[in-house]
């Protein structure tokens, strides 16, 4: 038990030495410092100083007869679950804190290599100011309340991934470029053989009419159901669809669409297809509801608020209310080419 000293405990260049159920309060400095050695442990510190625990160089000259103090190599800091410190690690190689509870903000410095913080739990306000070379950062956040990993070459706060969840909801966010991936309620597997696939056949989309995918990449074309025992009412065209098939044929166009415009200028390449909304109104013409056919599409959208996580992070953007028109091309041409 130490109090009103600069200084707590002191542990210089030592291997393998073990400071269990310390307490250092009231002091202005450290709690402790752990200055260069190998493999020793501070367990089940309670702190109450300015600095609770920093890693730092040897003030004893290297083993080798050299001048230059050592930095440590392998000290560890565990198991303070519920008092909090703060931490600091000036230099040393493999610095590792876990199971403890932080406060204030905590700083690696950029002599560290390779350090290492591991199930620790942020108080409110609590941060990582991380310079060090391939820090290594595993924390919960607040109270338990969402659990967070972060791998940094550089910067904790600015590089590496955040997994957070909300709910039934899963939301993994790249710090650099604030993207964040979302995971709904999904029920999902990826097999030994590296196919990825829902577990239910033929109940989700990928993508929706308001987030679409901009291209589908694939060595062969998409595999349709056409298994005769999966239909009914399997009938041939009428006259009056086969008539709404050649005017649709006549609908065909060439144009740009204005987003590539908008990017590309005139280097935006020239499309084939028709318009959804002339389809829906050759259909029209002949007295046919397009809505009852699986070749015209229609989707439409509310807004939606965005979603902020309890540091005010925004973690998927708001949405605002809209609806878009499709047609399905596959069906599209067979429908034209039963006409012809």
């Amino acid at each position: 038990y130490s109090r009103f000293y600069n200084v707590g405990f002191f542990i210089d260049a030592a291997q393998g030495q073990n400071l269990y159920g310390c307490c250092s309060e009231g002091g202005t400095n450290y709690g402790v410092i752990l200055a260069g050695g190998q493999t020793n442990v501070v367990a089940n510190h309670w702190n109450e100083n300015t600095n609770g625990v920093i890693f730092k160089n040897s003030l004893k000259e290297n083993g080798s007869g050299g001048t230059t103090p050592e930095a440590g190599q392998f000290n560890i800091l565990k198991d303070v679950p519920r008092f909090g410190i703060n931490v600091v690690m000036d230099t040393g190689f493999y610095n590792i804190v876990e199971n403890t509870f932080l406060q204030g903000t905590n700083t690696i410095s950029s002599n560290c290599d390779n350090a290492v913080m591991t199930n620790v739990v942020f108080a409110a306000g609590a941060s990582i100011v991380d310079s060090g070379k391939a820090s290594h950062l595993e924390y919960r956040d607040n109270g338990y309340n969402d659990y967070s990993f972060i791998y940094s070459t550089t910067n904790a706060q600015g590089a590496g991934a955040r997994l957070t969840a909300a709910g039934s909801t899963v939301y993994l966010k790249n710090l650099y470029s604030n993207i964040t991936l979302t995971f709904p309620p999904f029920d999902g597997s990826i097999s030994s053989s590296g196919i990825f696939r829902p577990s239910t056949d033929n109940t989700l989309s990928l993508g929706t009419g308001s987030n679409r995918w901009s291209v589908v990449y694939a060595g062969t074309g998409t595999i349709n159901t056409s298994d005769a025992r999966e239909k009914q009412d399997i009938q041939s065209l009428n006259d009056a669809e086969k008539r709404v098939a050649v005017a649709i044929k006549g609908l065909i166009k060439k144009f740009k669409f204005k987003d590539a415009v908008a990017t590309k200028n005139t280097g935006a390449r020239i499309h084939v297809g028709v318009i959804a909304q002339d389809v829906a109104a050759a259909f029209r013409a002949e007295g046919l509801d397009p809505d009852n056919y699986g070749i015209f599409c229609y989707d439409e959208w509310s807004a939606k608020d965005a979603e902020i996580d309890k540091d005010g992070v925004v973690i998927v953007p708001a949405r605002v209310a809209g609806n878009r028109y499709g047609v399905r091309y596959e069906e599209l041409l067979c429908f034209i080419m039963a006409a012809v």
